[in-house]
């Protein structure tokens, strides 16, 4: 609807990419509720509007199941105290924000009181050199789910293992590391590929081999999980308020205490002569 040029009432508007906000608009100006979806209708954003600005409580939703949740700052900017939701919706790293990145908060869980001598946590994204400020500083809802100890699986080293029971489609555990392109990966030999995984057609996360150690790197394990062609976990996206766009690994199936938990490493390119692209253990199992 129009009032003159202006839009006025109930409307959605679709991007280029497909996402469409829903919002009313009040003589030309944002006002009011408003949410934003994804192009398969995904809810990502709810909050309101007020004389064309972002105002009071605003929630942000990602698919992987986490959320942010609090109120934005005088300029609409997501800074300020938030609450990061993970999936289980019980474990919460609660503290400051600023321009949307985490810079401050601490964790607790079902609304338990945060301990003064806990650690807190800040943004801290990898870079193609950098694996993290803190390497030794564990996601705290990770290490209440699964820790490394020897493999089950003939040949293999350290495994990673379930500490207590894990249904089907609950996070398990985190993927982060440095961040390479596709091409670097691809030029180095496969023995030093050991720890990596592709996030998208860009990016590629490495564990190098001198952080493969938990005792060198434990921020996220996930490096850690061994493959299997009957894997009861996957990898799948996770946008973490810590590392940024990474990957978690999610069970699949009921996974009981103790158990190791594997994934398939999924090896699926073919070269120019017709041949698997995969390191020599991979093409013998197969």
């Amino acid at each position: 609807n129009y009032r003159g040029d202006a839009l006025h009432g109930s409307a959605t508007y679709t991007y280029d990419s497909g996402e469409r906000m829903v919002s009313t608009y009040l003589y030309g100006e944002l006002e009011g509720p408003f949410e934003e979806q994804d192009y398969n209708g995904f809810i990502s954003c709810r909050g309101a509007f007020k004389g064309g600005q972002r105002c009071g409580n605003i929630t942000f939703h990602w698919e992987d199941g986490g959320k942010l949740e609090g109120k934005v700052n005088e300029a609409g900017d997501v800074s300020g105290k938030f609450v990061y939701h993970y999936p289980d919706q019980r474990s919460v790293l609660r503290g400051d924000w600023e321009e949307g990145e985490m810079v401050c908060a601490k964790f607790s869980v079902d609304g338990e009181a945060e301990h003064p001598e806990a650690p807190s946590f800040a943004h801290d994204p990898a870079t193609a050199t950098h694996i993290s400020r803190e390497p030794l500083l564990a996601d705290p809802y990770e290490a209440r789910r699964v820790e490394v100890r020897r493999s089950l699986i003939p040949g293999a080293n350290e495994g990673l293992f379930a500490q207590v029971d894990l249904q089907p489609l609950e996070v398990a555990c985190f993927y982060s590391g440095c961040r390479l392109t596709h091409e670097e990966v691809d030029s180095r030999d496969w023995a030093e590929n050991d720890n990596t995984l592709s996030i998208d057609d860009d990016t590629v996360i490495d564990v190098p081999a001198e952080y493969s150690s938990a005792n060198k790197y434990c921020a996220t394990l996930g490096h850690k999980a061994n493959h299997s062609f009957t894997n009861n976990a996957r990898y799948e996206p996770y946008m973490h308020p810590r590392f940024g766009e990474i990957k978690c690994i999610r069970a699949v199936a009921f996974i009981q205490a103790g158990a190791e938990i594997t994934t398939h490493y999924d090896y699926n390119e073919i070269d120019e002569n017709g041949q698997l692209v995969a390191p020599a253990w991979y093409k013998k199992a197969s």
